[in-house]
């Protein structure tokens, strides 16, 4: 009995020192509000920051939520349409959809008016698998060494966020042509001063995702988990405006705002 007191006891400890760390960081994680529900996803916050712009599942559709009241107010039913869905700087929205047989580049204003926009040339793109960013001297490719996808410049068009198959999220340097691995991780969303990106982290059983988290990168600094509770999926993080603030859905269909805090 005495020996396997003495040979248990460091498993024992074990256990309670995994026991107490895990308790210790769902206890410093930030409390998330739930600001709405009914199979909402990709929230995205207003230029004024009082409203997100959300699609339903499968991308289906585009709505907005008052953030303030919780209220969800639907403006298009219609497939896929949230795929390219965003805001713009005077708070109208822009999106594809087709029309007359073909995709358009869509802006519906606050009024409720559609109407066809001009199609912006990308600075950075991907082709083929490749990132490549659109210079004076013609285009550049940043990437190489996977399968890459969904760039994006951050607001102060110095550095290129963008997504590996294999390899997660990198983050390219314009200025000094040089990139940085943050590591495993999809949807990186850029904070409104270019320092930091927040992106989901997941974990799947081959078939589907069983757990996801959201994790905040800041230059020069490696990356952190915003969040770390098993009760929710998290997926597809948006910065508000003044960047105090993170949006997020859950595999639930409900929309969530958490506080930053000091990062």
């Amino acid at each position: 009995a005495n020996f396997m007191r003495l040979h248990l006891q460091p498993f024992s400890w074990c256990i309670l020192g995994t026991l107490l760390a895990s308790s210790l960081a769902s206890a410093n994680e930030p409390v998330a509000t739930e600001v709405a529900k009914g199979n909402l996803v990709a929230p995205q916050f207003s230029p004024d920051g009082t409203r997100l712009l959300v699609t339903g599942e499968r991308m289906h559709g585009i709505a907005e939520v008052t953030i303030a009241t919780g209220d969800v107010r639907w403006h298009l039913d219609e497939a896929r349409v949230g795929v390219h869905s965003h805001y713009l700087a005077d708070g109208s929205i822009g999106f594809r959809a087709k029309r007359a047989g073909r995709m358009r580049d869509l802006t519906r204003t606050a009024a409720g008016k559609i109407s066809e926009s001009p199609k912006p040339k990308a600075n950075v793109f991907a082709h083929g698998d490749k990132i490549y960013l659109r210079t004076a001297s013609g285009l550049e490719k940043i990437s190489s060494g996977d399968r890459f996808f969904a760039p994006k410049l951050s607001p102060d068009a110095t550095k290129i966020a963008f997504t590996g198959l294999a390899t997660g999220v990198h983050v390219y340097d314009i200025a000094s042509r040089s990139q940085t691995r943050i590591g495993a991780g999809t949807s990186p969303a850029w904070s409104p001063d270019s320092r930091s990106i927040a992106f989901e982290r997941t974990e799947d059983d081959g078939h589907n995702i069983v757990g996801s988290d959201v994790w905040i990168w800041t230059e020069g600094a490696r990356a952190t988990a915003l969040t770390s509770t098993d009760a929710r999926i998290e997926r597809h993080p948006s910065w508000s405006p003044d960047g105090s603030k993170i949006a997020f859905d859950n595999d639930k269909g409900s929309i969530f705002i958490v506080d930053v805090g000091d990062r």
